[in-house]
């Protein structure tokens, strides 16, 4: 009876300090910030607060002309998504939007700055970005190279 009791005594002080262990050992981890932007440096929806990307898509969704498409470039492109930033050219190229100087100095460039970042994990972004150029009939050699490449 004695030896049981201090078996189980035993094994629940064993139990004990492997759990005071590994407490003490999590402890030891320091955290650290870690962003989780893809190597190669575009922007996901989980980069920066929620709020923001819904933002930039209301204000996407009810830009109708090129004028304000230009306006939320200005207003949110550093926080832009690859398919947010693709979104706007493809809706200038396929509803035939007039391509003012504000639409060749701030979103061209802007897209064929992306368009160097895509690789096969953003192909409907790189097939937004393509089909616009095409429905525009885009006479850009810069941006197509971009785009084999």
């Amino acid at each position: 009876m004695l030896n049981r009791l201090f078996t189980q005594r035993a094994s629940f002080a064993m139990m004990r300090c492997l759990q005071t262990a590994s407490r003490q050992q999590c402890l030891m981890m320091t955290p650290v910030a870690v962003r989780l932007v893809h190597a190669r440096g575009y922007n996901n929806f989980d980069d920066h607060w929620s709020f923001i990307h819904n933002e930039i898509n209301f204000a996407l969704n009810n830009s109708k002309n090129t004028d304000n498409l230009v306006f939320c470039y200005r207003k949110y492109g550093q926080w832009m998504t690859d398919r947010q930033i693709m979104y706007g050219f493809h809706f200038i190229g396929m509803n035939k939007l007039e391509k003012t100087p504000e639409f060749w100095n701030e979103i061209v460039p802007m897209v064929k700055n992306q368009i160097k970042t895509l690789d096969r994990e953003t192909w409907k972004a790189l097939y937004m970005a393509v089909e616009g150029a095409a429905g525009m009939y885009l006479q850009d050699n810069e941006f197509w190279e971009a785009v084999e490449n």
